[in-house]
């Protein structure tokens, strides 16, 4: 008992410091009238505090493995819409296939640019 009280103590304490930083991010963005969103501010604000070493990924670990676990409960009711519109995807279908196949060969080639760009970058 004692074993799963102290793992349920690690994942509430890591819940609050995630949601905590998110609400530091809102407050941020809130104050400072910024254009960037909160959470995105919040996001941010984690990453560094991980790469500085503030912030131990230990912490964190087990409550964002959870949320990971959870997140496909997010994208349900986007599915649910897809599938009402199935008709209408039908009719689009080559439309579809071809915007999807274009944006996925222009983010391949600027992704590999911008790699190549870094990579000669380092080198100099």
């Amino acid at each position: 008992m004692k074993k799963y009280l102290a793992k349920f103590s690690i994942i509430l304490l890591g819940f609050f410091i995630i949601y905590g930083i998110y609400l530091v991010g809102e407050l941020i963005q809130h104050f400072l009238h910024l254009s960037i969103p909160g959470n995105v501010i919040g996001f941010i604000l984690m990453f560094f505090l991980l790469e500085t070493g503030i912030l131990k990924e230990k912490i964190i670990e087990d409550a964002s493995n959870l949320l990971i676990g959870y997140l496909i409960l997010f994208f349900i009711p986007y599915l649910v819409q897809i599938i009402t519109y199935k008709s209408l995807l039908k009719k689009e279908a080559i439309a579809i296939a071809f915007s999807l196949f274009g944006s996925y060969i222009v983010v391949l080639f600027f992704a590999s640019w911008f790699f190549r760009f870094l990579m000669l970058r380092k080198k100099r």
